[in-house]
């Protein structure tokens, strides 16, 4: 077993734990509710053994689908209602003939109280279809951004009214000292962080109109990230760290499915990156241009439409350093990907198609 296995296995144990609790929960709430309405206490208990994790299960489904969680719920509980109502009204005139015509019947029964989380099964993740977007609409676009920070009594504005639009296949790079609020504006265009003030769209959508989960999607598939210090797990290997974002893309539930094509994908991108030979290895038995390699082939798992990088070069030699800056290069010119890149280091900044100045919070 590998350690991504291992990590899966674990999630699965949360969720199972999850799962027990809340179904004995149900189980005791059926309980209460049995003996107040003063009902048979037994089956009410029994049914909410049997129904819960039939419920649960079609409620966890959805959700790791994205699809209508209570639509399904709902569905659901009435196909054990009505499998109930039939066992109870129906069923029993044609069972007690032969032992084929009872196993069928049940069976049946099963399939049919089931039928609704079968058919979320087949049916697999939702599609959410953005609005065409028109050629000259940004891909990414920050508007009077403002960002601050509670340093004790004090607020330490960082972002000062910041706007930046880039279109699809733009190369930028955002050039500033030291504590200009590089890094600040890419954590609020990549939605790891919001802004206090101002709008962060995303392919035409405002990401303040988002859900939680739905923010989560985007940042999980349609941005890449790569940060100065690599950000691997050291217990991981490269093509286990590489193979990440789409583990967390799909989840527990779809990665059985879907982990072969994710591994060819994982491989592609590695040896694509020159790291064909170095599959099975930690990141401590990495160079540092290595690492950052690996850092850039996780970013692009998911085939994101954006790529921000932090820095990429500023942990590396000028060697290695300039063969991260090639690799990026190359990313906007051969793939048409779309790349925000902030450094400190204008020769570096040169390699963009645009450069913007970020000084005391402000674009120059």
């Amino acid at each position: 077993m590998n350690d991504v296995d291992s990590i899966l296995l674990l999630m699965v144990g949360l969720l199972a734990i999850a799962f027990l609790i809340v179904w004995g929960l149900g189980i005791f709430v059926a309980v209460r509710l049995a003996r107040r309405q003063q009902r048979a206490v037994a089956r009410w208990a029994l049914a909410a053994v049997l129904a819960g994790p039939v419920l649960l299960g079609a409620g966890y489904l959805a959700y790791s689908l994205r699809r209508g969680v209570l639509r399904y719920l709902a569905a659901q509980l009435l196909a054990i209602l009505a499998v109930a109502a039939a066992a109870v009204f129906v069923l029993p005139a044609f069972m007690g003939r032969s032992l084929l015509i009872d196993l069928a019947v049940v069976l049946g029964s099963v399939a049919a109280a089931l039928l609704p989380t079968i058919a979320l099964g087949l049916l697999g993740p939702a599609s959410r279809r953005r609005p065409a977007q028109p050629a000259d609409r940004p891909l990414v676009e920050a508007v009077k951004v403002h960002k601050s920070y509670a340093l004790g009594r004090r607020s330490l504005h960082v972002l000062r009214g910041v706007s930046l639009s880039v279109k699809a296949g733009e190369f930028v790079a955002v050039l500033g000292a030291s504590g200009s609020g590089k890094s600040t504006l890419l954590h609020v265009l990549g939605l790891l962080d919001s802004p206090d003030r101002g709008k962060v769209i995303i392919e035409g959508i405002d990401s303040a109109a988002l859900a939680p989960a739905e923010r989560d999607r985007i940042r999980c598939r349609t941005i890449g990230f790569v940060f100065q210090l690599y950000h691997l797990q050291p217990e991981l290997t490269v093509l286990e760290n590489t193979m990440l974002p789409a583990m967390a893309a799909t989840g527990p539930l779809g990665w059985a499915r879907r982990s072969n094509e994710a591994l060819a994908r994982a491989v592609e991108l590695l040896e694509r990156l020159g790291l064909g030979d170095r599959l099975g290895h930690r990141p401590k038995e990495l160079s540092g241009g290595e690492q950052q390699r690996v850092a850039i082939a996780r970013a692009l798992m998911n085939r994101p439409r954006i790529l921000l990088a932090d820095e990429p070069t500023g942990n590396l030699d000028s060697r290695s350093g300039g063969q991260i800056l090639q690799l990026l290069k190359e990313l906007n010119r051969d793939s048409g990907q779309t790349i925000i890149m902030v450094t400190h280091d204008e020769s570096l900044a040169r390699a963009a198609d645009r450069i913007v100045h970020l000084r005391d919070g402000r674009l120059k």
